[in-house]
Protein backbone atom coordinates (compact mmCIF):
# COMPACT_ATOMS: atom_id res chain seq x y z
CA UNK A 1 0.00 0.00 0.00
CA UNK A 2 2.43 2.58 0.76
CA UNK A 3 4.12 1.84 -2.62
CA UNK A 4 0.88 2.98 -4.47
CA UNK A 5 0.16 5.84 -2.22
CA UNK A 6 3.51 7.08 -3.10
CA UNK A 7 2.62 6.03 -6.42
CA UNK A 8 -0.73 8.47 -6.55
CA UNK A 9 0.84 11.37 -4.71
CA UNK A 10 3.09 11.68 -7.78
CA UNK A 11 0.72 10.96 -9.64
CA UNK A 12 -1.75 13.98 -8.43
CA UNK A 13 1.57 16.05 -8.81
CA UNK A 14 2.33 15.32 -12.31
CA UNK A 15 -1.33 16.36 -13.49
CA UNK A 16 -1.56 19.04 -11.80
CA UNK A 17 2.02 20.77 -13.15
CA UNK A 18 0.33 19.68 -16.52
CA UNK A 19 -2.93 21.45 -16.03
CA UNK A 20 -0.85 24.39 -14.91
CA UNK A 21 1.35 24.77 -17.64
CA UNK A 22 -1.03 23.45 -20.87
CA UNK A 23 -4.41 25.34 -19.75
CA UNK A 24 -6.35 25.01 -22.89
CA UNK A 25 -7.46 22.07 -24.48
CA UNK A 26 -8.55 21.76 -28.22
CA UNK A 27 -10.88 19.29 -27.83
CA UNK A 28 -12.60 19.65 -24.68
CA UNK A 29 -16.21 21.50 -24.28
CA UNK A 30 -16.58 23.50 -20.97
CA UNK A 31 -19.28 24.26 -19.26
CA UNK A 32 -19.51 27.80 -19.74
CA UNK A 33 -22.43 30.24 -20.21
CA UNK A 34 -21.04 31.71 -23.25
CA UNK A 35 -19.72 30.40 -26.32
CA UNK A 36 -18.19 27.32 -25.58
CA UNK A 37 -18.19 26.43 -29.36
CA UNK A 38 -15.77 29.40 -29.80
CA UNK A 39 -13.42 28.64 -27.07
CA UNK A 40 -13.07 25.07 -28.54
CA UNK A 41 -12.54 26.38 -32.10
CA UNK A 42 -9.90 28.81 -31.22
CA UNK A 43 -8.19 26.21 -28.97
CA UNK A 44 -7.84 24.43 -32.28
CA UNK A 45 -6.60 26.82 -34.31
CA UNK A 46 -3.61 27.37 -31.21
CA UNK A 47 -2.99 23.39 -31.26
CA UNK A 48 -2.32 23.57 -34.60
CA UNK A 49 0.62 25.71 -34.20
CA UNK A 50 1.92 23.76 -31.15
CA UNK A 51 1.56 20.23 -33.51
CA UNK A 52 2.55 21.90 -36.63
CA UNK A 53 6.22 23.41 -38.06
CA UNK A 54 6.76 26.07 -40.56
CA UNK A 55 8.24 22.60 -43.92
CA UNK A 56 6.81 21.64 -46.73
CA UNK A 57 8.10 19.75 -49.32
CA UNK A 58 8.30 21.41 -53.14
CA UNK A 59 7.75 19.74 -56.16
CA UNK A 60 11.73 18.75 -56.41
CA UNK A 61 11.00 16.69 -52.94
CA UNK A 62 12.88 18.95 -51.25
CA UNK A 63 12.09 20.80 -47.48
CA UNK A 64 11.76 24.38 -47.94
CA UNK A 65 11.13 27.01 -44.63
CA UNK A 66 7.63 28.83 -44.65
CA UNK A 67 9.61 32.01 -43.25
CA UNK A 68 5.30 33.63 -43.11
CA UNK A 69 3.68 30.46 -41.16
CA UNK A 70 7.39 30.77 -38.93
CA UNK A 71 6.27 34.54 -38.44
CA UNK A 72 2.72 34.08 -38.22
CA UNK A 73 3.47 31.23 -35.35
CA UNK A 74 5.65 33.94 -33.49
CA UNK A 75 3.05 36.25 -33.82
CA UNK A 76 0.81 34.08 -31.93
CA UNK A 77 3.24 33.37 -29.31
CA UNK A 78 3.86 36.81 -28.54
CA UNK A 79 0.07 37.34 -27.81
CA UNK A 80 0.41 34.39 -25.60
CA UNK A 81 2.70 35.40 -23.78
CA UNK A 82 2.02 39.65 -23.57
CA UNK A 83 0.50 41.06 -20.31
CA UNK A 84 -3.23 41.85 -22.22
CA UNK A 85 -6.15 40.30 -20.66
CA UNK A 86 -7.89 36.98 -21.28
CA UNK A 87 -10.71 38.86 -23.79
CA UNK A 88 -8.08 40.81 -24.83
CA UNK A 89 -5.92 37.80 -25.95
CA UNK A 90 -8.84 35.43 -27.52
CA UNK A 91 -9.74 38.88 -29.65
CA UNK A 92 -6.54 38.64 -31.28
CA UNK A 93 -6.83 35.05 -31.52
CA UNK A 94 -10.09 35.69 -33.50
CA UNK A 95 -8.72 37.78 -35.77
CA UNK A 96 -5.74 35.95 -36.67
CA UNK A 97 -8.22 32.88 -37.42
CA UNK A 98 -9.74 34.88 -39.58
CA UNK A 99 -7.53 36.42 -41.54
CA UNK A 100 -5.10 33.39 -41.80
CA UNK A 101 -8.43 30.28 -41.93
CA UNK A 102 -9.06 27.85 -39.21
CA UNK A 103 -6.36 25.36 -40.23
CA UNK A 104 -3.55 27.61 -41.34
CA UNK A 105 -1.26 26.00 -39.16
CA UNK A 106 -2.32 22.33 -39.71
CA UNK A 107 -0.91 22.79 -42.67
CA UNK A 108 2.76 23.00 -41.98
CA UNK A 109 5.05 19.98 -41.15
CA UNK A 110 7.24 19.82 -38.64
CA UNK A 111 10.81 18.68 -40.43
CA UNK A 112 11.87 16.67 -37.28
CA UNK A 113 8.45 14.35 -37.19
CA UNK A 114 9.72 13.04 -40.87
CA UNK A 115 13.08 12.85 -40.64
CA UNK A 116 14.70 9.59 -39.50
CA UNK A 117 18.10 11.24 -38.89
CA UNK A 118 18.16 13.59 -35.68
CA UNK A 119 21.30 14.91 -34.94
CA UNK A 120 22.79 14.89 -31.35
CA UNK A 121 22.43 18.08 -30.69
CA UNK A 122 18.54 17.73 -31.45
CA UNK A 123 18.55 15.48 -28.76
CA UNK A 124 20.21 17.23 -26.08
CA UNK A 125 17.76 20.08 -26.56
CA UNK A 126 15.12 18.47 -26.31
CA UNK A 127 15.59 15.71 -23.63
CA UNK A 128 18.05 17.67 -21.50
CA UNK A 129 20.17 14.59 -21.45
CA UNK A 130 23.68 14.95 -21.86
CA UNK A 131 26.25 14.23 -24.95
CA UNK A 132 27.80 11.13 -23.70
CA UNK A 133 24.73 10.00 -22.22
CA UNK A 134 23.05 10.05 -25.42
CA UNK A 135 26.17 8.47 -27.33
CA UNK A 136 26.21 5.68 -24.95
CA UNK A 137 22.48 4.68 -25.63
CA UNK A 138 23.53 5.21 -29.28
CA UNK A 139 26.22 2.94 -28.96
CA UNK A 140 24.44 0.50 -26.46
CA UNK A 141 21.37 0.19 -29.07
CA UNK A 142 19.03 1.64 -26.94
CA UNK A 143 17.64 3.74 -30.15
CA UNK A 144 13.97 2.94 -29.16
CA UNK A 145 14.21 3.67 -25.42
CA UNK A 146 16.20 6.96 -26.78
CA UNK A 147 13.32 8.08 -29.74
CA UNK A 148 10.42 7.35 -27.08
CA UNK A 149 12.02 9.54 -24.82
CA UNK A 150 12.90 12.40 -27.77
CA UNK A 151 9.13 12.43 -28.81
CA UNK A 152 7.54 13.00 -25.23
CA UNK A 153 10.09 15.64 -25.01
CA UNK A 154 9.60 17.33 -28.02
CA UNK A 155 6.20 17.23 -28.04
CA UNK A 156 6.03 18.19 -23.97
CA UNK A 157 7.75 21.46 -24.58
CA UNK A 158 5.87 22.73 -27.54
CA UNK A 159 2.57 22.18 -25.44
CA UNK A 160 3.77 24.02 -22.69
CA UNK A 161 5.72 26.63 -25.04
CA UNK A 162 1.67 27.53 -26.69
CA UNK A 163 -0.53 26.65 -23.65
CA UNK A 164 -2.36 23.59 -25.42
CA UNK A 165 -2.50 20.45 -26.07
CA UNK A 166 -5.09 17.58 -26.29
CA UNK A 167 -5.06 13.99 -24.14
CA UNK A 168 -1.53 13.21 -25.73
CA UNK A 169 0.36 16.41 -25.20
CA UNK A 170 -0.77 16.51 -21.49
CA UNK A 171 0.33 13.36 -20.68
CA UNK A 172 3.28 14.07 -22.19
CA UNK A 173 4.15 16.64 -19.72
CA UNK A 174 2.62 14.86 -16.94
CA UNK A 175 5.24 11.76 -17.98
CA UNK A 176 7.81 14.26 -18.05
CA UNK A 177 7.51 15.59 -14.15
CA UNK A 178 7.46 11.99 -13.48
CA UNK A 179 10.69 11.45 -14.94
CA UNK A 180 11.98 14.79 -13.17
CA UNK A 181 10.81 13.85 -9.66
CA UNK A 182 10.20 9.74 -9.54
CA UNK A 183 12.67 8.29 -6.49
CA UNK A 184 13.71 5.78 -9.52
CA UNK A 185 12.71 2.18 -9.86
CA UNK A 186 9.34 2.36 -11.07
CA UNK A 187 7.81 1.87 -14.26
CA UNK A 188 6.21 4.34 -16.64
CA UNK A 189 3.84 4.35 -20.31
CA UNK A 190 2.37 6.49 -22.44
CA UNK A 191 -1.14 4.50 -23.09
CA UNK A 192 -3.40 4.75 -25.63
CA UNK A 193 -7.43 3.06 -26.00
CA UNK A 194 -7.17 0.87 -28.50
CA UNK A 195 -8.49 2.57 -31.80
CA UNK A 196 -10.20 0.04 -33.11
CA UNK A 197 -12.49 -0.81 -30.41
CA UNK A 198 -15.81 1.25 -29.41
CA UNK A 199 -16.53 0.97 -26.11
CA UNK A 200 -19.65 2.11 -24.66
CA UNK A 201 -18.90 5.26 -25.75
CA UNK A 202 -18.68 4.13 -29.21
CA UNK A 203 -22.12 3.03 -29.87
CA UNK A 204 -23.08 6.42 -29.32
CA UNK A 205 -20.37 8.50 -31.89
CA UNK A 206 -19.76 5.17 -33.92
CA UNK A 207 -16.08 5.84 -33.67
CA UNK A 208 -12.90 3.68 -31.89
CA UNK A 209 -11.22 4.43 -29.21
CA UNK A 210 -9.48 7.97 -29.14
CA UNK A 211 -7.75 8.83 -25.78
CA UNK A 212 -3.87 9.13 -24.23
CA UNK A 213 -2.77 8.92 -20.91
CA UNK A 214 0.28 7.72 -18.82
CA UNK A 215 0.38 3.98 -16.30
CA UNK A 216 3.22 5.05 -13.48
CA UNK A 217 4.14 1.96 -11.80
CA UNK A 218 3.08 -0.66 -13.62
CA UNK A 219 4.67 -4.01 -13.36
CA UNK A 220 4.90 -5.26 -17.21
CA UNK A 221 3.56 -4.04 -20.66
CA UNK A 222 0.04 -5.54 -21.06
CA UNK A 223 -3.21 -5.11 -23.28
CA UNK A 224 -5.57 -4.88 -19.79
CA UNK A 225 -5.91 -2.35 -16.96
CA UNK A 226 -6.48 -5.72 -14.50
CA UNK A 227 -3.39 -6.84 -15.05
CA UNK A 228 -0.62 -3.51 -14.82
CA UNK A 229 -0.09 -4.31 -11.11
CA UNK A 230 -1.59 -3.60 -7.67
CA UNK A 231 0.98 0.04 -7.90
CA UNK A 232 -0.06 1.11 -11.38
CA UNK A 233 -1.42 4.65 -11.62
CA UNK A 234 -3.42 6.09 -14.44
CA UNK A 235 -2.27 9.51 -15.12
CA UNK A 236 -4.65 11.31 -17.16
CA UNK A 237 -3.57 14.69 -17.96
CA UNK A 238 -6.79 15.80 -19.95
CA UNK A 239 -8.62 15.04 -17.38
CA UNK A 240 -6.75 16.69 -14.46
CA UNK A 241 -7.28 12.94 -12.58
CA UNK A 242 -4.58 10.31 -11.35
CA UNK A 243 -6.05 7.15 -9.81
CA UNK A 244 -4.81 3.61 -8.91
CA UNK A 245 -6.16 1.51 -12.14
CA UNK A 246 -7.30 -1.32 -10.06
CA UNK A 247 -9.31 1.09 -7.84
CA UNK A 248 -10.83 3.67 -9.97
CA UNK A 249 -13.91 3.85 -8.21
CA UNK A 250 -12.59 3.48 -4.59
CA UNK A 251 -13.96 6.15 -2.34
CA UNK A 252 -10.70 6.42 -1.20
CA UNK A 253 -9.17 7.36 -4.50
CA UNK A 254 -12.17 9.58 -5.46
CA UNK A 255 -10.32 12.67 -4.54
CA UNK A 256 -8.62 15.11 -6.92
CA UNK A 257 -5.00 17.08 -5.94
CA UNK A 258 -8.07 20.04 -5.24
CA UNK A 259 -9.20 18.03 -2.18
CA UNK A 260 -12.32 18.09 -4.10
CA UNK A 261 -14.94 14.58 -5.16
CA UNK A 262 -14.22 13.69 -8.86
CA UNK A 263 -16.13 15.55 -11.05
CA UNK A 264 -18.81 13.99 -13.75
CA UNK A 265 -16.35 13.91 -16.65
CA UNK A 266 -13.51 12.35 -14.77
CA UNK A 267 -15.71 9.55 -12.94
CA UNK A 268 -17.25 8.80 -17.40
CA UNK A 269 -13.80 9.05 -18.51
CA UNK A 270 -12.40 6.75 -15.29
CA UNK A 271 -15.07 4.45 -16.67
CA UNK A 272 -14.32 4.28 -20.03
CA UNK A 273 -10.71 3.66 -19.79
CA UNK A 274 -10.99 1.09 -17.07
CA UNK A 275 -14.22 -0.88 -17.82
CA UNK A 276 -15.33 0.16 -21.35
CA UNK A 277 -11.99 -0.08 -22.62
CA UNK A 278 -10.35 -2.36 -19.72
CA UNK A 279 -9.03 -5.31 -22.05
CA UNK A 280 -8.46 -2.98 -25.05
CA UNK A 281 -5.52 -0.58 -24.58
CA UNK A 282 -2.15 -0.08 -26.13
CA UNK A 283 1.17 0.87 -24.69
CA UNK A 284 2.58 3.96 -27.12
CA UNK A 285 6.20 3.95 -25.48
CA UNK A 286 7.39 2.10 -22.73
CA UNK A 287 10.19 4.46 -21.20
CA UNK A 288 10.89 1.11 -19.08
CA UNK A 289 12.18 1.37 -15.11
CA UNK A 290 13.13 5.17 -14.59
CA UNK A 291 16.51 6.43 -12.93
CA UNK A 292 15.57 9.00 -9.98
CA UNK A 293 14.72 11.98 -11.42
CA UNK A 294 17.02 15.24 -11.53
CA UNK A 295 14.25 17.21 -9.24
CA UNK A 296 14.72 20.12 -11.20
CA UNK A 297 11.22 21.01 -12.21
CA UNK A 298 8.72 22.96 -9.90
CA UNK A 299 6.40 20.91 -7.54
CA UNK A 300 3.13 22.06 -7.18
CA UNK A 301 1.19 22.39 -3.83
CA UNK A 302 -1.53 19.79 -3.30
CA UNK A 303 -4.38 20.19 -1.40
CA UNK A 304 -5.14 17.00 -1.38
CA UNK A 305 -4.73 14.96 2.01
CA UNK A 306 -7.39 11.70 1.11
CA UNK A 307 -4.62 9.19 0.69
Amino acid sequence: MPQLEDNLRLGLEAVKYAKGQVKRSGNQTYFKPWRPHTDRKRNEFILGATRGGNYFKDNDDKWVKDNVMAQRRRDLLQVLRSNESAKQKDARIDTMRNQWGEDYFWEGTTKWQLSQVRTIDTIMKATGRTRQEIEDAINNGDTVDLLNLYNTAASAKKAMKYGVGNCQEKAEVACMYIMDHTPGGVRLALYQLERGHKGYTGKITGEGGDHVFGIYGLDTVTDNISTLGPNAIVIDGWMNDAYPARKHLDWKHGYNYNDERINLKQLTVRNMVCISYKAHIVCMRDFGVLPAGPGTLPVPHLARTKF
